[in-house]
């Protein structure tokens, strides 16, 4: 019986329509973009976890940790200056609000 109820679950499954076939249990990709600016953030700099979680903050994805190199490099700014700079969170991306 076990068997059968599998099958037809397998069944179900590829009729599914292609965007929802590979649905993945949890959250959805555009929210993991802090996460993932966190851990590389963490491997590729020498951030320790609280100034990598302030960079990364309202990241869409690992955007912050290229920025925060690049000036690194670049520009003589004090790490405090270089996460100003570079977090999305202190200044958010301007949305145009409709009319």
């Amino acid at each position: 019986m076990s068997l059968a109820i599998a099958l037809g679950a397998a069944i179900a499954l590829a009729q599914l329509p292609s965007h929802t076939e590979r649905r993945i249990a949890g959250p959805p990709p555009e929210r993991l973009g802090p996460a993932l600016c966190v851990e590389r953030a963490l491997e590729e700099t020498d951030l320790a976890e609280h100034d990598a979680v302030l960079l990364c903050q309202m990241a869409r994805d690992d955007g912050p940790v290229d920025c925060y190199q690049r000036a690194r490099r670049n520009t003589g700014l004090q790490k405090h200056n270089l996460l100003r700079l570079c977090s999305p969170s202190f200044y958010p991306p301007v949305v145009p609000l409709p009319y």
